[in-house]
């Protein structure tokens, strides 16, 4: 495999190589390989925004490891929804679902942050992942392949940077950026690399249908799917005007 290479920015445009040893890499890094994905899919199959799997400095744990990053919408975008409480604590359980599911026991460092994050949503001082784990392993069970696919691809992309040997100029690693919570790192997997995996999204709440508020709602539905193929929701007939005035169709079109 190899050394994994970054290298570090600094002013005056100079940089600095950083380098994970092939053990850490392989006993650390690795170790998350279904861990982050499963927190993918749990949140794609929630509503949430998927914005992809990145390595990174987590000061907290001492270390520069595997995470997922993925966003809750707002009103200009109703396929990415507020979750409920639960279902954010269901979206953290399933990291150490997974490596219950796939490795028999949940890494005690993997999920520390985990745990911590479900202690701060349901206002617990002494959280635990047992409230949640029969449903996030459900919800993970039904989407199997998508975890698998995704840990596969994330391996493969790991292994292959890894595998770069030193040049000259080593102008083949690649360097650290600063990602949206502020911390150094690099993404491995993209947003475009993770939603072909991810099967479409379907929103039950159909929060498109604001005219059942004025007793006029339809029983009529129609099916309208965002233009990149990933998330569809139902309209009443009656709402579609109000879609269309808000502009939802920029991101969506109607299936016939």
């Amino acid at each position: 495999m190899g050394n994994l290479n970054w290298w570090i920015p600094l002013p005056n445009d100079k940089r600095e190589l950083l380098s994970i040893p092939e053990d850490y890499v392989k006993n650390v890094i690795l170790k998350s390989i279904q861990h982050e994905p499963a927190h993918i899919v749990a949140a794609h199959h929630l509503g949430a925004m998927i914005i992809g799997i990145a390595v990174g400095f987590i000061p907290e744990r001492q270390g520069m490891l595997l995470y997922s990053s993925y966003g809750w919408g707002g009103a200009n975008r109703p396929d990415y929804r507020r979750p409920t409480i639960e279902e954010e604590c269901i979206v953290k359980t399933a990291g150490p679902a997974a490596d219950l599911m796939f490795h028999g026991s949940i890494g005690k460092s993997e999920a520390s942050g985990d745990l911590k994050d479900i202690g701060v949503l349901s206002n617990n001082p002494n959280p635990s992942f047992d409230p949640y784990m029969d449903k996030t392993q459900k919800l993970l069970r039904a989407h199997d392949e998508e975890v698998r696919t995704i840990s596969h691809l994330l391996e493969t992309r790991i292994t292959e940077q890894a595998g770069i040997l030193p040049s000259v100029t080593t102008d083949d690693y690649r360097t650290l950026v600063r990602l949206p919570d502020g911390r150094m790192g690099d993404w491995i997997l993209s947003d475009a690399d993770l939603m072909p995996l991810l099967k479409p999204w379907k929103n039950p709440s159909r929060p498109v249908c604001v005219c059942i508020e004025r007793g006029n709602h339809s029983q009529t539905l129609v099916t309208i799917l965002d233009h990149e193929r990933h998330h569809e929701i139902e309209v009443c007939t009656n709402c579609l005007p109000f879609a269309e005035q808000e502009g939802w169709f920029q991101w969506y079109s109607l299936i016939k």
